[in-house]
């Protein structure tokens, strides 16, 4: 009997996919995925307003929102912890409201009302501003104060005037010693054309921070000049009848 041929061994599995190829996937898979979002996000930025509709009804679900930030594109609801902000007193109301940022003065080229670092303090007008070296009152500031002071009248809350100076030394001839004293005699200055003006003197408290508080720290003459000024601000301390204040 013929002997049979031993079979051959069988043969080795095919190799498995290389692990380079694993992650070239993975890496598509994700571009692929980046790519997805922004198709959507340009399709929220370029719709009618549906999808964004949409998100406002769900927020306002939810209750308010306080952030000042969302999805991209145009909203119904936009900025709108600002708009509970101002509902909440954080401005001031009268004529310098109505002026426009174009023209000269208060309601000129610096906001009509700015909150202010402290958090407790509003501003009501922009800076007055100075010539150099001078604590005089020129009829254009006297007009803005004019305009402050109507305000002012309709206002029960304690008013801050604060002097401001540029760090140079006055020269002799200007009668001021020190950036300190000739902020404190511009604040006293625009204090006694206010008092002038029908405002109690028990309502306004005085100070003078010479160099202290720049808006600027440059050369540029232009913002040189918003360093030379008094700033006139409500703050929210409310006057009591015997002329004390009430935080």
């Amino acid at each position: 009997m013929a002997k049979r041929k031993p079979k051959p061994p069988p043969e080795d599995a095919p190799p498995g996919v290389p692990e380079w190829v694993v992650t070239y996937g993975d890496m598509m898979s994700l571009l692929l995925t980046f790519f997805i979002m922004l198709v959507s996000m340009s399709e929220i930025r370029s719709d009618t307003g549906e999808a964004r509709a949409a998100m406002d009804s769900i927020r306002q679900s939810f209750g308010p929102q306080f952030g000042t930030f969302g999805v991209p594109g145009r909203s119904t609801n936009e900025r709108s912890a600002y708009g509970k902000l101002d509902s909440k007193g954080h401005r001031s109301e009268g004529g310098v409201m109505q002026a426009s940022h174009d023209a000269k003065g208060r309601g000129g080229a610096h906001d009509p009302v700015q909150r202010i670092s402290s958090g407790s303090r509003i501003t009501l007008g922009g800076p007055i501003l100075f010539q150099p070296f001078s604590a005089e009152l020129t009829p254009d500031l006297e007009k803005d104060l004019d305009t402050l002071a109507e305000v002012m009248k309709k206002k029960e809350l304690m008013i801050m005037i604060r002097g401001h100076a540029t760090p140079e030394q006055p020269p002799a001839a200007s009668g001021f010693r020190d950036p300190m004293d000739l902020s404190y005699q511009r604040a006293i200055h625009v204090y006694n054309y206010l008092l002038s003006k029908g405002i109690e003197p028990t309502h306004m408290h005085v100070n003078a921070v010479g160099s202290a508080e720049p808006r600027f720290l440059t050369s540029d003459a232009q913002k040189q000049a918003l360093n030379r000024r008094v700033d006139v601000f409500l703050m929210d301390s409310y006057i009591q009848a015997d002329g004390g204040s009430n935080q």
